[in-house]
């Protein structure tokens, strides 16, 4: 590993930028491409670094202080990336980084191997929204160990929901191990004595098909849901669909890359969480409809939860950043550091409705659901 890290390791683009944040395959040189496909050659070599990374830093990882994890979730284009980059300033949240791909079992001895990387100038994202990324841009790639940990639940034509039935204690042991690591490279002065607990942030939109298993394989957790008016939501769904399976067509390469690291939301590698398969099966991916139904199923799901879940609408913190973030870190026990502001996060306008685009009859339906859950906001609960 570490001899291809020398030979392709001065890479055009960060190592871990995500499929849908390239444009084409020329931006990985063929070392990266080695370096990468060695990475993720196959499960035993996956889960043997993982091993290997708990014994070489077994000492440093006992005297991390972790506090219970948080769980930012929604469907994609759901504003999840707003948040995590809004959340991951914390002084007190360690998340995933690019950084940390393409080994992203082994983060501890990644570090070390990977750690004289050329400073990478950021790039924006091809989802053409103005987010830049690089190596120090905070992303998620927690999939890759639910892969690992329940691979029976991914199929070609969908992924399968997780309940309650679904615990593992071997697999609540592997993702809390896994968390310490990420806390304590973000956070190197937790060894240093610093008793001050560090929260693990996932960023992971297939979380929104686990929201029966969370709160049991992490006791204490806190699940923050994102939600969009329905109709923009949709039609931004729609829109990355149609721009992926182009991406896809013309780079092989990005197509290994989201399969990888369990990025199945788009394009040629769509899978859809089987919230409701049978309703979902009347549409066709490349028609607008197919998406809201899709939203319809996905948060008909969130409807069954939300005694349990931090809701977050796009509405609110578009219109007030700074007092709807405020809010979140006051109910996930996070001291707020004094005057901060979020503008900076958050586009500032309002989403605009779609409603060209929909039968009419399943938009009003979205919209009741939307109306139900936003009772449940915190920008309601905090007025």
């Amino acid at each position: 590993a570490a001899i291809l890290w020398s030979w392709g390791g001065r890479h055009a683009v960060p190592a871990g930028a995500q499929a849908d944040q390239i444009t084409d395959s020329s931006a990985y040189r063929p070392g990266d491409q080695i370096v990468h496909a060695f990475a993720f050659s196959g499960p035993a070599l996956q889960k043997g670094l993982a091993a290997l990374d708990d014994r070489l830093f077994a000492r440093q990882l006992e005297k991390v202080v972790s506090g219970p994890p948080i769980f930012l979730t929604s469907l994609a284009r759901g504003g999840t990336t707003a948040l995590l980059n809004a959340m991951s300033d914390h002084p007190l949240i360690a998340t995933h980084r690019y950084a940390d791909a393409p080994f992203l079992t082994a983060p501890m001895m990644w570090s070390r191997l990977a750690g004289r990387r050329e400073r990478i100038a950021e790039r924006e994202r091809a989802h053409g929204d103005g987010l830049k990324i690089g190596l120090q841009s905070p992303e998620a790639f927690d999939e890759v160990l639910w892969m690992l940990q329940w691979p029976e639940k991914y199929h070609d034509t969908g992924i399968d929901l997780w309940s309650a039935d679904d615990f593992r204690p071997k697999a609540s042991e592997f993702f809390a191990n896994h968390f310490r690591k990420i806390a304590c490279l973000r956070h190197p002065e937790i060894l240093e004595g610093e008793t001050v607990p560090v929260r693990y942030l996932s960023k992971n939109n297939a979380n929104i098909a686990r929201l029966d298993l969370l709160r049991m394989l992490f006791p204490g957790c806190r699940v923050i849901i994102a939600l969009r008016e329905p109709s923009a939501h949709a039609a931004s769904l729609h829109r990355q669909h149609l721009n992926f399976i182009q991406l896809h067509a013309r780079d092989a390469f990005s197509l290994r890359y989201m399969r990888d690291i369990g990025h199945f939301e788009f394009g040629a590698l769509h899978r859809p969480i089987a919230f409701d398969p049978d309703f979902l099966a009347r549409y066709d991916p490349a028609q607008p409809d197919y998406w809201l139904a899709y939203w319809i199923t996905a948060f008909e799901e969130v409807r069954h939860h939300t005694d349990e879940l931090l809701i977050v609408d796009q509405a609110d913190i578009r219109r007030a950043p700074t007092k709807t973030m405020e809010a979140l870190q006051a109910r996930l026990d996070l001291p707020a550091p004094s005057g901060r502001n979020f503008d900076k996060y958050f586009v500032q306008k309002p989403d605009t409705p779609r409603d060209e685009l929909f039968d009419p009859d399943q938009l009003r339906r979205a919209r009741s659901i939307y109306g139900d859950l936003r009772v449940c906001s915190l920008g309601r609960t905090h007025q």
